[in-house]
């Protein structure tokens, strides 16, 4: 009885029978009828690529973690104001004549985010606007 075994170099092997086989496996110094294939190291490949992903990750979370924790110089920090006026009109440009989106009342609360000149922009209701600075009552940088 023969075996045919694929070669890796795409010819063909002679047939080879199970005795020959056998005897190649038990004399190792004997000629090799059929090169051993051994196969290939996905597992620790795949291992390797999966560490590698999380060493990656880490390293973001900590990019992220410290950005959070000291913070950029370059952003102010955010800072409660509160309305002064009856109603306010909140603006999506720092201009009059801008659109309103978005109307506060008395007492309000609103997030400081930046200026412009008199105006201010703020984080309301999940909104990016703009309110002129002379209707909010805002404390000085450095107090809460």
């Amino acid at each position: 009885m023969g075996f045919r075994f694929p070669n890796p170099l795409g010819r063909s092997n002679p047939e080879v029978s199970y005795s020959q086989l056998i005897a190649q496996r038990e004399d190792p110094d004997s000629p090799r009828l059929v090169r051993v294939v051994r196969p290939r190291r996905r597992r620790a490949k795949l291992l390797l690529l999966g560490a590698l992903a999380v060493v990656v990750l880490l390293g973001a979370a900590l990019v992220i973690w410290l950005y959070g924790a000291f913070g950029s110089d370059d952003a102010p920090e955010p800072r409660v104001a509160v309305v002064t006026a009856n109603r306010l009109n909140c603006r999506s440009q720092p201009s009059p004549a801008a659109g309103v989106v978005y109307v506060a009342m008395r007492t309000q609360q609103l997030l400081v985010t930046g200026e412009n000149g008199s105006w201010r922009q703020v984080r309301v209701s999940g909104k990016q606007c703009w309110v002129s600075g002379e209707f909010l009552s805002v404390p000085p940088p450095g107090r809460p």
